[in-house]
C-alpha cells in the first residue's frame, strides 16, 4: 500500500472498534463529548424559533406518519426528517462548536444523524458519543489531510458535511450495515460544490447544507447497503484532482494518538470563529477607560488580520448570516455598545445609525508575519479618533480553543443562555450529563425528555 492507503487504512481502523456497543471512552473524551453534545444541541435550540426551520419543520411533519425521533422544533418526525431539521437549525446562529487544527464543524455534520438514528432504535446516550466520536473522527481526519488554499473558495459545510454524517450512522445503524470502510467513499462521492462566498455575502442557502448532508449521510448507507459503492482512490480525486485541495503530506504521514474531539473549540462569540480574535481586540479597547471611545469620536478602523478572515469585509451585510461573517459588522458593533452578547453579532443592529457609519470605516487588511498555531489566526485592531488620537489592540489567539478554553462553567452559561427562555430544562440535562448522574447506559430518549426535548410516550 501507498501512503495515502496506509492512512486511510489507519483511520478506518481506529474508529472500527466504536462499533461494539461495549466499547468505552476514558474520561477525558467522555467530558468532550459530553461538551459538544450540549453545545451542538443548545444550538440547535436557539435557531428552533427561526421562521425557515419552523417551516421546513412543518414541511417534513406534513410528508410522513413515522415518529422516530425528536427535532428542537417540537415534533417527532422520521429519522432522517428529523436530522435534517436539527442540523439546519445548528448551524444557523454560528454557536455551533467547532475543530481549530482545520476548518471543519464535525460535530454539526455527524450529532443530528446520530442522535435521530439513536432515538429510532430506542438507544442509550453511550450509543451516540460512540457515533459522534466517529464521525467527528472521520471529518476532521480529511479537513486535515485536503487542506484548500486560501482564501477558501468551497465551504466544508458543503464538501465535508455528508462524510461525517455517513461515518456517525454506520457506527450506531444495527444489524448488517455498511462498515465505514464502505460508506465514507459513497459519502464523498455525494459532496456538495457550495462556495463559501455565500457566508460573507450572506446567501442562507449556506445554512441548509447541514441539513442535506444529514439525508446524504442516511442515502449513502442506503446506497452501500445494496452494492452501489465507490473507493478511496475516488476521495484523493475528489478532494484533489476535482476540488484542487492539495493533500498535506505530513498529516498522511503522522500517527494519531488522540481523538481528534479534544481539540475542538467552543465558541465564546456568535460570529465566524475567524472574526473572534479581531472582537477581542476592539473589545479590550472599550474596555480601556483611557481610550475614550464612543461611536461618535471613531473616525477610522483598520484590522489587521489573518488570511482566513481576509475576505470578510463586507461593509453592508443585509442578513443575519452576512453579519456574523463581516469584520466590519462585529467590529463595528463591539465598538459601538462594548458587548459581546450575541444579539451584538446578528442583523438586530443592521440598520443602527453608529454601526452602519463605524462599519463603512473599516479597512481590513492583512496581518504580518502570522504565526503558527494557536497563533494562526491573530488580529491587530487600531482606531483612528476625530480629534488625532490613535489606539491599538492585538489579539493573538481568541478564547475558546485548547489553549485558551472555555472551561465547564463557561460553556454550560453559554448553553443557558441559548435555551433558558424556549427549553429551560436542558440546562439541567446538561448538568446532569457532563457531571456523570446522566450515564452511558441511560436512555437517549429519556435524556431528551429531561432536557424539555421530547414529550414522553
Amino acid at each position: 500500500m501507498d501512503a495515502w492507503e496506509v492512512w486511510q487504512e489507519s483511520l478506518f481502523q481506529r474508529v472500527t472498534p466504536l462499533r461494539s456497543p461495549d466499547f468505552v471512552v476514558d474520561s477525558l473524551t467522555r467530558e468532550r463529548l459530553s461538551l459538544v453534545v450540549i453545545d451542538n444541541i443548545a444550538a440547535m435550540i436557539s435557531a428552533a424559533s427561526e421562521p425557515a426551520v419552523v417551516e421546513l419543520s412543518a414541511q417534513r411533519v406534513s410528508r410522513t406518519c413515522l415518529q422516530e425521533a425528536t427535532t428542537v422544533t417540537g415534533h417527532h418526525i422520521d429519522a432522517q426528517s428529523a436530522a435534517f431539521v436539527n442540523a439546519i437549525a445548528g448551524g444557523w446562529n454560528e454557536v455551533d462548536e467547532g475543530y481549530r487544527p482545520a476548518t471543519c464543524h464535525a460535530g454539526l455534520y455527524t450529532l443530528p444523524v446520530v442522535m435521530a438514528e439513536v432515538e429510532r432504535q430506542q438507544g442509550r446516550v453511550a450509543d451516540v458519543f460512540r457515533g459522534l466520536l466517529a464521525g467527528y473522527e472521520v471529518a476532521t481526519a480529511y479537513a486535515r489531510a485536503f487542506s484548500p488554499p486560501k482564501p477558501y473558495r468551497l465551504h466544508p459545510h458543503a464538501t465535508l458535511s455528508t462524510i461525517g454524517a455517513a461515518s456517525g450512522l454506520s457506527i450506531v445503524a444495527q444489524g448488517d450495515v455498511p462498515c465505514v470502510r464502505e460508506v465514507v467513499p459513497v459519502a464523498a462521492s455525494m459532496a456538495m460544490i457550495g462556495t463559501f462566498a455565500h457566508a460573507p455575502r450572506g446567501l442562507l442557502m449556506r445554512n441548509g447544507w447541514a441539513g442535506q448532508a444529514a439525508v446524504g449521510g442516511f442515502t449513502a448507507m442506503d446506497f452501500a447497503s445494496v452494492g452501489l459503492l465507490s473507493d478511496i482512490h475516488e476521495v484523493r480525486c475528489l478532494f484533489e484532482d476535482v476540488l484542487g485541495f492539495p493533500m498535506n503530506d505530513e498529516e498522511i504521514a503522522s500517527e494519531r494518538e488522540a481523538w481528534a474531539i479534544l481539540d475542538g473549540y467552543h465558541k465564546p462569540y456568535a460570529c465566524c470563529q475567524y472574526i473572534h480574535s479581531a472582537v477581542e481586540a476592539a473589545l479590550a479597547l472599550t474596555a480601556d477607560s483611557a481610550c475614550g471611545i464612543r461611536p461618535d469620536t471613531v473616525e477610522r478602523v483598520i484590522v489587521r488580520t489573518h488570511p482566513l478572515a481576509l475576505n470578510l469585509d463586507n461593509t453592508n451585510p443585509t442578513t443575519d448570516l452576512g453579519a456574523k461573517f463581516s469584520v466590519p459588522h462585529c467590529v463595528a458593533s463591539v465598538l459601538t455598545f462594548g458587548s459581546t452578547e450575541p444579539a451584538t453579532f446578528s442583523s438586530t443592529y443592521l440598520d443602527h445609525p453608529d454601526i452602519r457609519r463605524i462599519r463603512s470605516q473599516v479597512h481590513v487588511e492583512l496581518f504580518d508575519d502570522v504565526g503558527p498555531p494557536p497563533h494562526d489566526r491573530p488580529a491587530e485592531v487600531t482606531v483612528e479618533l476625530i480629534d488625532g488620537m490613535t489606539f491599538k489592540s492585538v489579539c493573538m489567539s481568541a478564547r475558546g480553543g485548547p489553549d485558551r478554553p472555555l472551561d465547564r462553567g463557561e460553556i454550560l452559561h453559554k448553553a443557558k443562555s441559548l435555551t433558558i427562555d424556549s427549553r429551560p430544562n436542558f440546562i439541567e440535562a446538561a448538568t446532569a450529563l457532563l457531571e456523570g448522574r446522566i450515564v452511558g447506559s441511560d436512555s437517549w430518549s429519556d435524556f431528551l425528555q429531561t432536557a424539555g426535548l421530547r414529550n414522553s410516550s
